[in-house]
């Protein structure tokens, strides 16, 4: 159970894929 950094990178991953997608889905709708 050492991997705290990797989870942290992870969710910023995420957290970024998401604002991409997000804006796509915006950018699409209007």
């Amino acid at each position: 159970m050492g991997t705290p950094l990797k989870a942290r990178q992870m969710s910023r991953v995420w957290s970024v894929c998401a604002a991409i997608l997000e804006s796509k889905l915006i950018a699409r709708l209007h």
